[in-house]
């Protein structure tokens, strides 16, 4: 299963996108000592090369983070590390060491993106980035030349400074079309990702994710881990079939 999470801090109990660390510390530890395994994003990529058969049937779980804050970096790795959990982080590749803020944000400290220098410190640790596009747009709202320079450029900017492939999108806003997919494949993306609660098309670009959030609580994060678990389950079977 994929968990799909934004912001891990200790400072917005009210804001849907921010998971306490004591909260995401308790989910991590259930997760292993509950039997799921962690899979490491170089596998998946290989279930999606030779087919996700490795996959179905399984208690794996991968962690994500979209949009790139640096809250990722000060209390969410720390704890990953620990337990020896490697994730995808999706960054907007625009706003990385800008002074840009998202508007539900105003903090020009606790609000801001990633670095370039802590993406790299973070890389070099096993850290994985996919792209989450240049600067979050909508893609289907946008011409093909601006989503394809939104794709594209993105994963251009990030291999540049990383000195390694780029190989995971994951689609601004959960928001995709046949269009778009097309796009990401062209720019030689291997997978894409989207957090939906139904169930995507069957391919390597629309890998289902489950969403964590701030109130997510102790029972919703397991109802979220059955539904999630079936839905995927029922993905990669599907896919297996094809």
């Amino acid at each position: 299963m994929i968990l799909a999470y934004h912001r891990v801090n200790p400072w917005y109990s009210r804001d849907a996108l921010s998971v306490s660390p004591e909260k995401f510390q308790r989910q991590v530890k259930f997760l292993l000592t509950g039997g799921w395994q962690p899979l490491p994003p170089g596998l998946l990529l290989e279930e999606i090369r030779s087919g996700p058969e490795k996959l179905k049937g399984k208690r794996w779980f991968l962690i994500t983070f979209d949009d790139g804050y640096a809250d990722n970096f000060w209390f969410a790795w720390p704890i990953l590390r620990e337990f020896n959990v490697p994730p995808i982080v999706f960054v907007n590749a625009g706003y990385i060491s800008s002074h840009y803020l998202l508007p539900r944000y105003h903090d020009s400290v606790r609000d801001r993106f990633l670095t370039w220098s802590e993406i790299e410190e973070m890389s070099q640790k096993g850290v994985i980035f996919g792209s989450h596009g240049l600067t979050h747009r909508r893609l289907t709202t946008l011409s093909p030349e601006e989503a394809r320079r939104e794709i594209s450029d993105s994963r251009r900017l990030l291999q540049e400074k990383l000195g390694q492939s780029v190989e995971f999108f994951c689609y601004p806003y959960g928001d995709y079309n046949e269009t778009v997919v097309s796009l990401v494949r062209q720019a030689g993306y291997l997978a894409g990702m989207v957090t939906s609660r139904r169930m995507p098309p069957v391919s390597p670009y629309s890998l289902p994710r489950t969403g964590v959030y701030g109130q997510t609580g102790q029972i919703a994060f397991l109802a979220k881990l059955g539904m999630g678990t079936w839905r995927e389950r029922r993905f990669f079977g599907l896919w297996q079939s094809v």
